[in-house]
């Protein structure tokens, strides 16, 4: 899926759930990044990340998860459905914390 990365955004009531598809390297997280700032910008919430179409993150894109924790902040921030090896991406940056 390299080249098609995907970033769907749904507004539900408090919630903003972000689905992202494709392999999340440093060039498609910066073709998703626009987007999802937009969407965060003055947003008021909790967000979600759903990564079970994502097979590889990059820290490009560990940078757009710490953001998005940022722009959350009490409303909380999580990861869902990432596969063994994306978690373990996660555990190796300290970040264990934002995994549902």
């Amino acid at each position: 899926m390299e080249g098609n990365a995907m970033i769907e955004i749904k507004q539900d009531g408090n919630k903003l759930l972000c689905t992202f598809k494709g392999f999340m390297d440093t060039s498609n997280s910066g073709r998703v990044e626009p987007q999802l700032r937009q969407a965060l910008d003055g947003y008021k919430g909790s967000i979600v990340f759903d990564l079970q179409e994502v097979d590889y993150v990059a820290s490009a894109f560990i940078r757009l998860c710490v953001a998005a924790h940022r722009a959350a902040g009490a409303e909380g921030f999580t990861i869902v459905n990432s596969k063994p090896p994306v978690k373990k991406v996660f555990m190796i940056s300290g970040l264990q914390g934002m995994l549902g």
